[in-house]
């Protein structure tokens, strides 16, 4: 006997099943395709999604003779040449623009500004990433700006309540006697002074930091009248550290969204020009597809999707779904 062709060998793993049954579903499988091959086709999951948006083009808001876009690339490196055009005569922009080529030379990247332009605007055609930009697109320039000014002052100012509770810290230290020497290996007063000079390179993994307040804060050998001053006092280091200790990642949280406020109001001008460049030429990236009918057609009962498609996928839709009243459209998207 001849051996099975590897097709055969790769559904079976795939598909976890024996030959005897992988033969019995393929026979039946040509059979219901040679007996209704009008409506047998086989088309890739963008091919249907065109049909679909074609078909609720008017739904959705398109013009009915709108042009799939597949190459990305280049209506995107578009964009980003009309951006560029526009630096030096829009000021806003071109600040922008000037604190992102500034930011990835400080990253030692690329000097070639359209290189790295094009590289974040990939992700506007990311489907990962569409709910989420989604919310930019009425955002213009300096919405941003604004929201950079207010994010450098709430930095500031939860700086200055670090430094604060640090700088209170060694005032108690000096205002009681102490000195770094009677601390155990020095570790807490080193810690205040590091953080009242705005040094916040910190972290809180340090066993000392990890038990702060049920551990003392000095050596055995430390002498009696200093233990005594410590013990008293370890209260009061203990409200001011664990307030550093809880306003920390707020401080890393804003930092962190003050950096990437630049490159996000980049990457929310690029999205501008291709919608206007989209709008203009009535282009639709294929990207887009999925995210369209996601949000406009998935609440439609699925009667109503196949008599708009036609007698075709009337068929199909009879045939999968005959024993269900409302199949709702994400419950189609696994079949097709």
């Amino acid at each position: 006997q001849d051996a099975p062709p590897q097709m055969f060998m790769d559904l079976l793993e795939e598909l976890q099943t024996d030959r005897a049954t992988l033969q019995k579903r393929a026979k039946h499988t040509l059979k219901e395709i040679l007996h209704n091959y009008a409506f047998f086709d086989v088309s890739t999951i963008d091919k249907f999604t065109h049909r679909l948006i074609r078909t609720f083009a008017k739904d959705l808001k398109l013009p009915q003779n709108f042009e799939v876009v597949l190459d990305t690339e280049l209506l995107l490196s578009e964009a980003v040449a009309k951006l560029l055009n526009k630096a030096g005569t829009d000021k806003e922009l071109t600040k922008v623009l000037i604190d992102f080529a500034l930011e990835k030379a400080d990253e030692d990247k690329s000097w070639d500004l359209s290189i790295d332009l094009n590289k974040i605007g990939k992700l506007l055609f990311d489907e990962t990433h569409s709910t989420h930009l989604k919310k930019l697109v009425d955002k213009d320039m300096l919405s941003f700006l604004e929201l950079k000014k207010k994010l450098k002052h709430r930095v500031g100012l939860q700086e200055w309540k670090l430094v604060d509770n640090a700088s209170q810290a060694l005032k108690v230290l000096d205002a009681n006697g102490l000195e770094v020497g009677d601390f155990r290996a020095g570790y807490f007063p080193k810690f205040m002074t590091k953080i009242s000079q705005a040094d916040f390179n910190i972290d809180f993994d340090a066993g000392w930091k990890q038990n702060f307040e049920s551990e003392p804060l000095y050596t055995k050998t430390c002498p009696l009248p200093t233990k005594n001053i410590l013990d008293s006092l370890l209260p009061r280091f203990t409200i001011l550290f664990n307030e550093i200790k809880d306003d920390f990642p707020s401080l890393l949280f804003l930092k962190n969204t003050y950096k990437n406020i630049v490159p996000l109001t980049v990457l929310n001008a690029i999205q501008q020009e291709v919608r206007s460049l989209e709008l203009e030429r009535d282009q639709l990236p294929i990207s887009s597809f999925n995210t369209l009918i996601s949000n406009e057609i998935k609440d439609q009962p699925a009667p109503f999707i196949y008599e708009r498609l036609g007698e075709k996928y009337r068929h199909y839709f009879i045939d999968e779904f005959q024993d269900t009243s409302e199949m709702q459209w994400n419950n189609l998207i696994p079949l097709v």
